[in-house]
């Protein structure tokens, strides 16, 4: 091969490499900016979306909070009923009589003659105020000690309850119920009170019985008749600030009196001992 066929090989050859090069360099640009310009779609979409969120978030809050009227509470916060689906109000429909407890929120679950109102730690300190409100206006105390004062003012209990799990304010005026099973005709109940349930105990021979308007006066007597009628105590009756257990048995049957002691409420448990 003559010098002049190997120069024009050589030729060709560097030619056909600065072809592709040129070919590479033209594809990495392109991919560059292909890349850039999806970076730049992709965060204009994305500022869209978060635009179009906060939009409706703004919405949703103004049609779920209702503006303050100036001077006056929000609407469905005030005491005298709740707002729909709300449980932040004062159960003064459902308890006229009683005065309403001031408060910065409520948490509120109503049945038929009965309230439990949950409320922040901050309105428990106002209980010793709202006691002191109660009794000036002719309310009974049966017993007030710093977890749990009950009252009894115009028909209605209030129950105030200040503990570590919550601060709570129970109004109970629940109708009387009737009951009568023949397999516990031979357990005597409480002649004083009105019984507004009756429950199953811890086992099917068992029932729990609620009372309310009973005083501490009353469930001691009923403790004294039961000894009169040849009940017998396990160990002793010693009333503290008003609240007291006693349990009473007799041959295969047990009553434990039960006044405030070991819950909020004064029960009367009745069992068949095995």
């Amino acid at each position: 091969m003559s010098n002049r066929d190997r120069d024009y090989d050589e030729d060709v050859f560097s030619l056909d490499e600065d072809l592709a090069r040129e070919k590479r360099r033209q594809w990495i640009q392109y991919l560059v900016v292909a890349f850039g310009a999806a970076v730049v779609v992709s965060l204009a979409l994305y500022g869209s979306i978060v635009l179009t969120n906060n939009r409706l978030a703004q919405r949703q809050s103004a049609q779920v909070e209702p503006a303050v009227p100036e001077g006056g509470e929000q609407p469905g916060r005030q005491p005298g009923g709740p707002s729909p689906a709300s449980t932040d109000f004062w159960p003064s429909e459902l308890f006229p009589t009683i005065p309403v407890l001031e408060s910065a929120a409520y948490d509120t679950r109503t049945e038929p003659g009965y309230a439990e109102i949950k409320v922040p730690s901050q309105t428990a300190k106002g209980f010793d105020d709202y006691i002191a409100g109660l009794t000036d206006k002719g309310a009974s105390v049966y017993t007030r000690t710093p977890r749990l004062s009950v009252l009894m003012f115009e028909g209605v209990e209030v129950h105030l309850i200040a503990s570590n799990q919550g601060n709570r304010v129970v109004l109970a005026n629940e109708p009387a119920q009737s009951w009568s099973e023949p397999s516990y005709s031979a357990f005597p109940l409480p002649a004083a009170g009105r019984m507004v349930s009756v429950k199953d105990g811890v086992s099917s021979l068992s029932r729990v019985l609620t009372y309310r308007g009973a005083t501490t006066l009353d469930a001691l007597e009923y403790a004294g008749n039961l000894t009169a009628d040849g009940w017998t105590i396990s160990g002793s009756l010693e009333p503290t600030n008003n609240i007291f257990m006693a349990v009473y048995k007799k041959n295969n049957l047990q009553i434990t009196i039960d006044y405030f002691s070991s819950g909020d409420n004064y029960q009367v448990r009745l069992d068949y001992l095995n």
